[in-house]
């Protein structure tokens, strides 16, 4: 790593360990923070995100990346709550703040945030690893990154619905803790327009720039903060089982939480953990396509 970067990636980590220690307090319920509390860590995690995607990205391809995701996400929210298409019939409560029409602000800035952690987990799995896309991964990347985030969601929405009622889906086939099945494959097809949109911009960039070089590889140390940010986005679901205030009035949904956070948002992060420590020597990293950064802009 560059020196005049050390202290930047000192920031980084000191945000991601400040995250992680939240979300545990916060799902400790040691302050009884409530939906304050949600909403405070979903702004932490996209204020980390800004600088942590301009390292690699820069600080226009972030924004466009931030722009694609807030237009979709919106847009999709708002479809789906006037026509039940994609995630099926619901309506957002007044406990996440003030809204844009129908959708509470908070929600982009939590797709962008969780977003970007995916997305950056599929490149690993990919090695796609340069700040462009390589042509193999065009399809690939999206597709691994929208499973990846669809995890998050599988792993909050019967909390953060049926029992915190920050959202309220209509009565009627919802199979899954009072989640309608739809919801998920409505996120899987929400999530993977983001992130195809977003590839499709990279392969163009890429293709303008070839050649001229942008900049300098990223180091192993940045690699691993996405994983490590994931696991601490997982971490209500590894603890609220116990806290007996909470797992008393909800053990079943608690308790399968526990197991879905397990299973798939920790696993994933602790499988790309184990694939960034076999990378090689910072400027050696094992990739398929450009191995530079993008200049911050």
């Amino acid at each position: 790593m560059k020196k005049d970067r050390t202290k930047f990636y000192f920031y980084l980590w000191s945000a991601a360990a400040l995250y992680v220690i939240v979300n545990l307090v916060t799902a400790l319920d040691i302050l009884n923070l409530g939906n304050k509390g949600s909403v405070g860590i979903t702004l932490l995690l996209f204020g980390f995100v800004l600088f942590y995607g301009a390292e690699r990205y820069g600080w226009r391809g972030l924004l466009i990346f931030f722009g694609i995701t807030a237009v979709i996400s919106w847009s999709m929210e708002t479809l789906s709550i006037a026509t039940g298409f994609p995630f099926g019939y619901y309506h957002y409560s007044s406990q996440l703040g003030p809204k844009l029409g129908s959708v509470p602000l908070i929600i982009m800035p939590a797709y962008f945030g969780n977003g970007f952690l995916a997305w950056t987990i599929s490149h690993i799995f990919l090695k796609n690893l340069g700040p462009g896309m390589t042509k193999r991964n065009l399809f690939q990347v999206p597709t691994v990154a929208a499973f990846v985030m669809v995890m998050w969601d599988f792993c909050i929405d019967p909390v953060t619905s049926t029992i915190s009622k920050d959202w309220i889906w209509k009565a009627g086939d919802n199979f899954y803790f009072g989640v309608p099945v739809q919801n998920y494959f409505g996120w899987f097809l929400t999530v993977f327009l983001i992130y195809q949109a977003f590839a499709g911009y990279l392969r163009q960039r890429e293709r303008a720039a070839a050649g001229s070089g942008l900049g300098n590889p990223l180091p192993k140390s940045y690699w691993f903060l996405a994983p490590v940010m994931f696991i601490g986005t997982g971490i209500p679901g590894l603890v609220h089982p116990f806290v007996p205030a909470l797992v008393k009035a909800h053990p079943e949904i608690y308790w399968s939480m526990f197991l879905a956070t397990l299973m798939t948002m920790i696993f994933v992060s602790l499988l790309a953990i184990v694939l960034v420590m076999r990378f090689g020597p910072e400027g050696s990293l094992e990739r398929d396509g450009p191995s530079n950064s993008a200049n911050r802009s």
